[in-house]
C-alpha cells in the first residue's frame, strides 16, 4: 500500500503541470530520406555539435502547458499549439495551425516529440 501511494505521488510529480515552465533539450532526431529510409541520430558527445548546428533554435525549446493547448517558446518567440487529442494515457497530441507541425508530450517520461512533415523530420526532447 505504501509503495503504491509513493509511486502515484512520484508519477504525479513528474507530469507536465498546467502553467508550469519546462526546458526541453534534443536527445535525438529521425529524418526520412527521399528514398523512404529513416535515419535516426542520437544526441551523443560526438553528434551534439552537429545537432546544435543543424537544428539551430530547435535544439532547445521551452514549453508551458495550458488547459486547452500548449505554448512552445522557440528562439524567443512563442507558438500556441492547440490540443488535438490524447493518443494514450499520458500522451497528448498538439498541432500548430500555421505550419501543420505536430507536437506530442509524454508526461509519464517527461519527453516530447516535434514532427515537422514538410521536412520529414521528428525531433525528440527530454524535458525538465
Amino acid at each position: 500500500m505504501k509503495k503504491t501511494i509513493l509511486l502515484l505521488i512520484c508519477g504525479l510529480a513528474f507530469a507536465f503541470n498546467v502553467n508550469g515552465n519546462y526546458k526541453c533539450l534534443t536527445f535525438g532526431v529521425s529524418i526520412k530520406r527521399s528514398n523512404g529510409e529513416v535515419e535516426s541520430i542520437k544526441n551523443t558527445p560526438k553528434t551534439q555539435a552537429l545537432l546544435k548546428k543543424s537544428l539551430k533554435y530547435l535544439y532547445e525549446i521551452k514549453l508551458k502547458p495550458l488547459k486547452d493547448g500548449l505554448i512552445m517558446y522557440v528562439d524567443g518567440k512563442e507558438e500556441k499549439l492547440q490540443f488535438v487529442k490524447e493518443i494514450e494515457k499520458g500522451v497528448k497530441l498538439y498541432k500548430d495551425a500555421k505550419s501543420g507541425a505536430l507536437f506530442a508530450t509524454d508526461s509519464l517520461h517527461m519527453q516530447a516529440g516535434l514532427n515537422i512533415p514538410a521536412k520529414g523530420m521528428v525531433i525528440f526532447y527530454n524535458c525538465k
